[in-house]
């Protein structure tokens, strides 16, 4: 039978013990993390160096007090406080908690893990509370929320028909415009084809469609397209890539531009129809000078005969052809200067 240990070995064992405790107190003292141990009550039993530097206090200052007295300067625990979970069901708890006013920190953001501690016999004797400061990482995604919800705002704002498809041509998103054009809510578009509300045939892509030439070409495509309604619509799309430069996704800007083809036509009549008046105006001068040169001659030519000569009525015919040709001629000017019939 082995002996009794010595009490030098009593010693050594006693020591080794106090060096692994020191390791581990040194291990859990250099975690980023805040660790601390409470009681069944939520005292603080033990903690690391970083939970007390959060509110710049040391280990021995916090020991003995609650949790939520010496943080969070409240009488009764934090709303959703996972190591009262943990208490009750004795499991591990996760909890992502906000602390609006935390001393000496302000508002923060904490990934919470609560572990029970439980004796030989499984009764819960206290909790282990492991807390990640993740509030950067937490006000990184407000700021991305905050930033989607106002480019959202603007795109919604904008007349324009605005809509995200994936390669398949499903819509992803489309903008209030883009819902309006078709009656529909975003939540009756959303994943079915683009061509379903907007295209020609509801079962199959439209002739030339620009997004899939995109996805063909890589490049930004643009056409003008007439729809069995009537509306023209200049189609733009452009290309969108994920981190990798993997294709992600088709943008579709439609602008209606069906009024001012519209417009566009009728000045471009309106600037034919003014050569036209310019072109008839000098050629009504032009006839006019001709027709006074005819009527001039003629009427020396009856100076010198009298109405029994046989050329006498042929004459005067010719000045009554001449009057009627200067009327025509005034209709024609008046045509080129828009109704004012003068010479």
């Amino acid at each position: 039978m082995a002996g009794k240990p010595t009490y030098e070995k009593l010693e050594e064992k006693i020591e080794e013990l106090r060096e692994s405790e020191k390791q581990k107190h040194d291990i859990l003292n250099a975690s980023i993390d805040m660790i601390m141990q409470y009681d069944t009550d939520l005292r603080i039993v033990w903690a690391n160096k970083r939970a007390a530097s959060i509110i710049n206090k040391t280990v021995s200052d916090i020991v003995g007090h609650k949790c939520h007295k010496i943080f969070q300067r409240n009488d009764s625990p934090c709303s959703g406080c996972p190591c009262i979970k943990a208490l009750q069901n004795g499991n591990v708890e996760n909890e992502i908690m906000c602390q609006p006013a935390m001393k000496g920190v302000g508002k923060s953001y904490w990934d919470n893990y609560a572990v029970p501690i439980k004796d030989n016999r499984g009764k819960i004797i206290g909790i282990t509370e492991i807390a990640r400061d993740i509030t950067r990482r937490e006000q990184a995604k407000e700021a991305l929320k905050k930033s989607e919800a106002e480019k959202k705002a603007i795109l919604d704002g904008l007349t324009t028909n605005i809509r995200f498809v994936d390669k398949n041509l499903k819509i992803l998103w489309v903008n209030k415009a883009g819902i309006a054009s078709v009656n529909k809510s975003s939540e009756e578009m959303i994943g079915h084809k683009c061509y379903e509300f907007w295209g020609d045939d509801p079962k199959k892509t439209c002739d030339g469609c620009p997004a899939m030439k995109s996805l063909r070409t890589k490049k930004t495509e643009q056409i003008v397209r007439h729809t069995p309604d009537g509306t023209i619509l200049d189609i733009k799309t452009e290309l969108v890539f994920d981190e990798k430069r993997n294709i992600h996704g088709v943008i579709q800007i439609a602008h209606d531009i069906t009024d001012k083809s519209r417009l566009e036509a009728q000045l471009q009549q309106a600037q034919k129809m003014e050569a036209i008046g310019t072109l008839a105006g000098g050629i009504a001068h032009d006839f006019n000078n001709l027709l006074m040169g005819i009527q001039g001659r003629t009427s020396l030519i009856l100076m010198d005969k009298d109405s029994s000569h046989p050329d006498f009525n042929h004459l005067q015919g010719i000045e009554e052809s001449v009057k009627s040709a200067a009327d025509l001629t005034k209709q024609l000017l008046g045509f080129a200067r828009g109704g004012k019939y003068e010479v």
